[in-house]
C-alpha cells in the first residue's frame, strides 16, 4: 500500500440498493462511482457514494443497511 491509497469497505445493502424498476445499484456501478470519485478526501467520498446510490434508489424504501467506510493510508 502506499501513500494516499484508500481502502472502501462496504456493505451488500450498496451494491443490492434497488431502485422502482427493480434494477439493483450494482458492484459495477458501485466500482465506477469508486473510480471516478477516488481522489477526494474520505469524507467526500463517501459523501459522494452515498448521494450516487440514493439518486439511484430514489425514494424506494431499503430494507438492508447501506454501510461505508474509507481509509486513507498516511
Amino acid at each position: 500500500m502506499n501513500l494516499g491509497d484508500k481502502v472502501v469497505l462496504y456493505t451488500d445493502g450498496m451494491t443490492e440498493a434497488r431502485n422502482f424498476q427493480e434494477e439493483m445499484y450494482s458492484l459495477e456501478r458501485f466500482t465506477e462511482s469508486v473510480q471516478k470519485h477516488g481522489h477526494k478526501p474520505c469524507q467526500e467520498l463517501i459523501t459522494s457514494l452515498r448521494d450516487e446510490v440514493f439518486r439511484f434508489i430514489g425514494k424506494r424504501e431499503q430494507y438492508d443497511d447501506i454501510t461505508l467506510v474509507v481509509m486513507e493510508a498516511v
